[in-house]
């Protein structure tokens, strides 16, 4: 009857011990905060991730009512960085940010396109 009591606290301590350590690496991977922003149809309007402190951080992409992507690009700390693309109808822009500013702008039409091809 000893072995059986020593048994269940040790089960129990250690399922208490074990359940804490799992909240506690929850919480240790909690970096970002998703937002979807949705048109008046439903359809998704932009989606991406701000960082705890409430800035824009990570991947972001805008849509338009048809779900064709219109803005692709990234935030880090609330600043655009690395190379965003932006769609129009008949053309597409690359544009590269270095601390939040424009370093490199590169266009293309329809026509550069199909013109390569």
């Amino acid at each position: 009857m000893k072995n059986l009591f020593i048994f269940t606290l040790v089960l129990f301590f250690s399922q208490t011990i074990w359940s804490q350590e799992t909240n506690k690496e929850i919480k240790k991977e909690l970096k970002y905060i998703e937002k979807v922003s949705y048109y008046e149809s439903g359809q998704i309007y932009e989606q991406g991730t701000f960082n705890l402190a409430g800035k824009l951080d990570g991947h972001w992409t805008q849509f338009d009512e048809n779900a064709n992507v219109l803005v692709n690009g990234n935030f880090t700390n609330g600043k655009k960085t690395g190379v965003w693309l932006f769609w129009k109808t008949n053309s597409l822009t690359e544009v590269t940010f270095v601390n939040n500013k424009t370093d490199k702008i590169n266009q293309w039409t329809k026509a550069d396109y199909l013109a390569a091809h």
